[in-house]
């Protein structure tokens, strides 16, 4: 809804307030509507008011208008094949929070200026699924998030911070829930690792900072492979990348492999800290 200015002029009167170049003054927030008459009000000694503009289709023109002003930004997609603007959503990047698709679901939200927000696979789940794969929803939905999302990549390096991320991570591996990755606290070794905005470890892999690789990413896969590619490394489980390596011998165990190669190692019997990876 748009909210005009009105300006007093005697007994029960008002005229429209207009500005500089004769142009009605009209607002569509009532905060910034009201904002506005309190300061001309205050200015010029003279009563100002909003006033609501009543009208079938203002709020629609006001969507439109904040397409063009630049305060809405339209989604990735709108020139992918299967795109079609849904009449009266005028779905755009959320402006509080850009992870999400904001959208007006229906005209009386319209009129109260009320957008839903939702991530963007589930916006393509619930109004594109006809057209749409879910491995394609998926992918689109990614193609959002690593636009918008800020993902820090962290790491793991010590004894201790590898069995913690291990413990609270996601499972999937042999070593998910146990300390039986601390024989990775060598120094050489890293578990690089993302967290969601309430610092839950949602996905890990092992790597190598050095060499500048990792192997298999478990929990949200997706978006550590991309964080992990945009680092700078490559995925590998060929023994080369890692042959040399440090394992930590006094957190071996019997029944031993690593995450990323099942392969030997040199345990070399005057080496009591080390096994060397081959």
């Amino acid at each position: 809804m748009n909210f005009q200015i009105m300006q007093h002029a005697g007994g029960r009167n008002f005229v429209p307030a207009v500005d500089a170049k004769g142009h009605p003054l009209v607002f569509d927030d009532a905060k910034q509507a009201a904002d506005a008459a309190a300061q001309l009000s205050l200015l010029k000694g003279i009563k100002f008011q909003p006033r609501p503009v009543k009208g079938k289709n203002d709020w629609r023109d006001r969507e439109r208008n904040r397409f063009k002003a630049g305060d809405y930004k339209h989604v990735l997609w709108i020139n992918e094949p299967w795109w079609k603007e849904i009449p009266d959503h005028f779905a755009h990047v959320g402006i509080k929070d850009k992870t999400r698709i904001a959208f007006t679901p229906d005209a009386d939200k319209g009129q109260a200026d009320k957008q839903t927000a939702m991530l963007p696979g589930k916006y393509l789940q619930k109004f594109f699924a006809d057209v749409l794969t879910p491995n394609q929803i998926r992918d689109y939905a990614m193609q959002h998030n690593n636009e918008f999302e800020k993902t820090e990549l962290k790491y793991a390096r010590t004894v201790e911070e590898i069995e913690h991320i291990y413990k609270v991570g996601p499972t999937g591996s042999c070593f998910a829930k146990t300390t039986k990755a601390n024989l990775y606290g060598s120094g050489d070794f890293a578990v690089a690792y993302l967290e969601d905005e309430k610092g839950k470890v949602t996905a890990r892999t092992l790597c190598v900072p050095e060499r500048k690789v990792y192997v298999r990413p478990y929990g949200d896969y997706y978006r550590l492979q991309d964080a992990m590619n945009k680092a700078g490394y490559r995925c590998s489980t060929s023994s080369h990348d890692y042959a040399g390596l440090r394992l930590l011998k006094k957190w071996m165990w019997v029944g031993y492999y690593t995450d990323w190669y099942p392969g030997d190692w040199d345990d070399d019997p005057d080496n009591k800290e080390f096994l060397i990876v081959t």
